[in-house]
């Protein structure tokens, strides 16, 4: 699972780099990561949201878990240069795999960004 995000992130921070100020993408790509997971799993706890009494405000427990996972790729990608490492890993990659990983990272972002409209959509069609 682990090997998912690593390639999540670097085709996030290898079109970054292509895009915007090289210095500080590996934040960018770090946040963009966050950001999409975060949505991903609130997206999956929404269902349960009526199986259990919530106590606490939804924007407190979103705050939360963004806050947990930023501080988690934080502590994995950017903190100590891993991402730095990645990079080398991956330097003598195929560039058709490189492009493929940098479509797989945006497809990603996009389908985390359309998951609450997706499901606003079902959500109403099966009710």
């Amino acid at each position: 699972m682990i090997k998912v995000f690593e390639y999540l992130y670097l085709g996030l921070y290898r079109l970054l780099l292509k895009t915007t100020d090289n210095d500080i993408a590996e934040y960018s790509a770090m946040f963009a990561l966050t950001g999409c997971s975060t949505i991903d799993i609130f997206e999956l706890l929404l269902p349960l949201r009526k199986s259990f009494p919530v106590y606490a405000s939804v924007k407190a427990i979103l705050i939360t878990i963004f806050i947990l996972i930023g501080l988690i790729n934080y502590f994995y990608f950017v903190h100590n240069g891993k991402y730095l490492k990645l990079v080398e890993e991956h330097k003598n990659t195929d560039p058709k795999k490189l492009r493929t990983m940098d479509r797989v990272a945006i497809a990603f972002c996009v389908l985390s960004f359309a998951s609450p409209f997706l499901y606003g959509i079902i959500k109403a069609y099966l009710s």
